[in-house]
């Protein structure tokens, strides 16, 4: 399944991120290929030279319940592990419960 890029302004690329497609300028002269990855660098030369948006990949598509299932437990045994000794209060199980959510949004 090949999706279309999105163009995105300039300002709102994460160093780090791939070119989607081809990059060029209006003019029609290739600036950068597909695959290129823009580092902040990059971005200040595209600004110079005029350029808004950049094409990049679309975002993925959300997890599955399946997948998020597998996610959680998997983060709820790491947890686990390293709380292990951390005995069974009520602060320890809030704290384990607050760093178990942390972990699920990071992902």
């Amino acid at each position: 399944m090949n999706q279309e890029p999105r163009w995105l302004p300039l300002a709102e690329v994460i160093p780090g991120t791939p070119l989607a497609a081809d990059l060029a300028d209006g003019e029609g002269q290739l600036l950068l290929t597909a695959g290129s990855r823009l580092d902040a660098h990059r971005l200040q030369q595209l600004a110079r030279q005029g350029i808004a948006t950049v094409p990049v990949p679309p975002p993925p598509p959300p997890p599955t319940p399946e997948e998020m299932a597998r996610r959680e437990g998997k983060a709820r045994l790491r947890m686990e592990r390293r709380f292990a000794h951390a005995g069974h209060g009520q602060a320890s199980r809030a704290l384990f419960q607050v760093l178990l959510q942390r972990q699920l949004e990071m992902r």
